[in-house]
């Protein structure tokens, strides 16, 4: 389990490196913090998380969401010695998510590509003058430009992305690129909209160094999230940093080959889970 703030940003980042890294780890969940009271923790063998928890029950690892060198070496050290200690408690786990309920996995497979439809069709890669405006005044205007289809009050999205940009570095390593993320109860529905900027705004990234960041991605979405939901907006994150021809597509592509890449992309994710 991989515990973070909100799941839909740079948790899942650290979710696509620890896939790669990490094989022999068959499953993984993404839990957002306001999640953990509702989960069996009993169910996951190791729990990660990219932020602190004063008080939680068990044992944990911090990690950041670019998963240092030192911290997968640490990982993997921790993993092997795990696995000696608890060998029977590590045997695979099946998928139960379709069950064998063929019904009820066609509705789910129905509902997950008619919200990844939506998704795409709502790209926008809009330019947006920023000229002589900070940080905090880029993202007003950003929010701005979302419309109130999606976004019931502008001030609370903004103060939750402003909070989510202090809390970690949000710009992307060797790119012109900052993933905006966060979740709200002054959001209607999931969206992702791509900014280009007038202005570069210099920006940490997660590896701590400064970069010039010429687009902003913006992915936004409702406080109670369906798995569905939390998966499409995941595989979104995890999509940007694939491999430097993904980097490289999100800082220059337009909107319409963006909105193909992507419905690829889902269309990949959605065939890959049909169990027949």
């Amino acid at each position: 389990m991989i515990v973070c703030e909100n799941g839909i940003g740079t948790s899942s980042l650290l979710k696509q490196r620890l896939k790669k890294e990490l094989p022999q780890v068959e499953h993984f969940k993404l839990a957002r913090i306001q999640e953990l009271n509702e989960l069996e923790l009993a169910e996951y063998d190791i729990v990660l998380s990219t932020l602190r928890l004063p008080g939680f029950p068990r044992e944990y690892q911090i990690v950041s969401p670019l998963l240092t060198k030192e911290e997968l070496m640490r990982l993997k050290t921790y993993i092997k010695d795990y696995q000696r200690k608890y060998f029977a408690k590590v045997a695979t786990r099946k998928n139960k998510q379709f069950n064998g309920k063929l019904p009820q996995t066609l509705s789910f497979i129905a509902a997950t590509a008619f919200f990844c439809t939506e998704l795409v069709n709502e790209l926008q890669v809009k330019k947006v003058d920023n000229t002589g405006l900070d940080l905090q005044q880029t993202i007003e205007k950003l929010v701005s430009e979302i419309g109130n289809n999606i976004i019931l009050n502008e001030a609370k999205v903004v103060t939750a992305l402003e909070k989510r940009e202090r809390l970690a570095p949000i710009g992307l390593p060797d790119s012109s690129l900052a993933l905006l993320h966060t979740t709200s109860c002054a959001i209607k529905r999931c969206h992702f909209a791509i900014f280009e900027l007038t202005e570069p705004i210099t920006m940490q990234a997660m590896d701590q160094r400064l970069i010039a960041v010429k687009r902003m991605l913006v992915l936004l979405a409702p406080e109670n999230m369906s798995q569905i939901e939390q998966d499409a907006l995941g595989t979104i994150s995890s999509m940007i940093i694939m491999n430097d021809d993904a980097l490289t597509l999100f800082e220059q592509g337009d909107q319409k080959t963006l909105q193909s890449e992507l419905a690829k992309r889902f269309l990949k994710e959605i065939k890959s889970g049909i169990p027949i």
